[in-house]
């Protein structure tokens, strides 16, 4: 279908150069690694939450959490994926990182914010709910700092 349109429009696919899209593994970066270190451990307490039970004036709080901890992980592989992205021009790809940055941020805030109400109502699990906190800290000051570093 895809082909047929093109051809329907000029495009001669036959002709265009196949060329492999570039490799990149997000573990090369610190901003990936950190998002990655905060969705495994939200995904051990989101378990251990589902399996207790998600007191009902929590419910909202958990399900924040729940969709912001994947959310953080994939725009940040978004986020680095594009620092290789030799396609677009330079102010497009700015304005790109900026926007995702923007989400990668507002799902901190929803995400800190739910994790310190349930830290007033769930004291069992202070140490792990500080721990994410703390994550997400060291996350939001990666975002501040160097979003393009490398591990080692």
């Amino acid at each position: 279908m895809i082909v047929k349109m093109a051809k329907e429009h000029g495009i001669e696919v036959d002709d265009l150069k196949t060329e492999p899209a570039p490799e990149i593994n997000p573990n090369e970066y610190v901003i990936y690694r950190l998002a990655h270190e905060y969705y495994t451990h939200a995904r051990v307490f989101i378990a251990e939450l589902e399996n207790a039970g998600i007191p009902p004036m929590l419910e909202e709080e958990f399900y924040d959490l729940v969709w912001y901890h994947t959310l953080i992980v994939a725009k940040s592989g978004r986020l680095v994926s594009g620092f290789i992205d030799d396609v677009i021009d330079d102010d497009l790809q700015q304005y790109e990182e900026q926007g995702t940055i923007q989400v990668i941020r507002k799902g901190i805030d929803l995400s800190k914010n739910a994790l310190e109400r349930m830290l007033s109502e769930l004291p069992d699990h202070l140490h792990t709910i500080a721990h994410l906190i703390e994550l997400l800290k060291r996350y939001e000051e990666q975002l501040s700092v160097d979003i393009r570093q490398k591990v080692g």
